[in-house]
């Protein structure tokens, strides 16, 4: 009889975003490979779908990562899991203004909230339970879009800037790398993570992946030990370490 495949290391993940796209597939690929999920989402019809896609092994918490009592709403959740092995930050939303005239201030402000300070909120609430894990990982899902390096040597040249898009991709990766140097996260792996060219609605028309893809590539990083990982921005198509 032949043994059932070995799906790597198991824990308790948190996935923001999970409501849609890379999100909710993030969560559904790890469930099936035996995690215990909480998915944050933003509305109870969200949260009823996530519950009846997941059939059970997912937990839909509902709360908005640009609430500043957004930890109300973790707390309970994470303290029936005691601790947590994975916190994923992937929340996030598409950004318009592609010149500096048409850049609009309250979409810039917008997300920046969601991509940085709405990780940072999600981190600080969860950091606790971080600590209680075993070898436990942050993963923040960046873009390649917010290298400083690539962008200044003219690697995304082709693609039309986004201003708003791009600074609060950057802004996160460097929140990434204070977390990989935080002496107080010593035992975390903290790693930013470019997901590739979706087929989700903040993707380019020339996208050429699927979220479920995707999602099966976090969930390998995830599953495996995080040797490493600490500190670095990776695609994970290609493998590559971007450059910040």
């Amino acid at each position: 009889m032949s043994s059932a495949p070995d799906l790597g290391r198991t824990g308790r993940a948190l996935v923001t975003g999970a409501g849609r796209g890379l999100g909710r597939a993030l969560g559904l690929e790890l469930a099936e490979r035996g995690w215990s999920v909480l998915g944050l989402v933003r509305t109870r019809e969200a949260a009823r779908d996530l519950e009846k896609l997941g059939q059970g092994r997912i937990r839909p918490v509902l709360g908005d990562v640009t609430d500043p009592d957004l930890e109300q709403s973790l707390t309970p959740a994470l303290e029936n899991l005691s601790g947590l092995e994975a916190l994923v930050n992937n929340a996030g939303i598409p950004g318009q203004g592609h010149t500096l005239a048409e850049v609009d201030l309250k979409v810039f402000s917008d997300l920046l909230e969601v991509h940085c300070l709405g990780a940072l909120r999600c981190t600080q609430a969860a950091g606790p339970y971080l600590l209680a894990g075993t070898d436990p990982v942050i993963l923040n899902v960046s873009s390649r879009m917010g290298s400083l390096a690539r962008n200044a040597d003219g690697s995304h040249r082709d693609f039309r800037p986004s201003y708003a898009y791009r600074t609060s991709k950057a802004a996160l990766n460097m929140l990434t790398v204070c977390l990989s140097v935080d002496p107080s996260l010593a035992k975390v792996c903290s790693a930013a993570v470019h997901p590739g060219s979706l087929t989700t609605g903040m993707g380019y028309p020339s996208a050429d992946h699927g979220p479920k893809e995707a999602a099966r590539l976090i969930a390998d990083l995830l599953t495996s030990p995080p040797q490493g990982l600490d500190g670095s921005f990776v695609d994970v198509f290609s493998g590559e370490t971007i450059p910040w």
